[in-house]
């Protein structure tokens, strides 16, 4: 996650950006925004239980590295998969 962050940081400069660049600042929008982010204030979202925050990181990673074989894999293919 943290190399995601820093990939972030280094591509939000950029105007034209390749489509699996693109999938980084989405997935370090995803950490920041939803899972990182969490409301003191709220008895729900106080705090998360470890289990959960696993989970979570293991699915934003899993979802991070299938997206990018996918844009990779159709690159040259006739109807290749986009990041829109």
């Amino acid at each position: 996650m943290q190399e995601i962050l820093q990939e972030e940081k280094d591509l939000s400069e950029i105007a034209s950006l390749a489509e699996s660049d693109k999938i980084t600042l989405e997935v370090a929008r995803l950490i920041k925004d939803d899972f990182l982010q969490q409301n003191g204030y709220s008895d729900y979202d106080r705090f998360c239980p470890f289990y959960k925050s696993v989970g979570m990181m293991r699915n934003i990673i899993s979802f991070y590295d299938q997206a990018r074989h996918i844009v990779e894999a159709t690159a040259q293919a006739p109807n290749r998969v986009t990041w829109a």
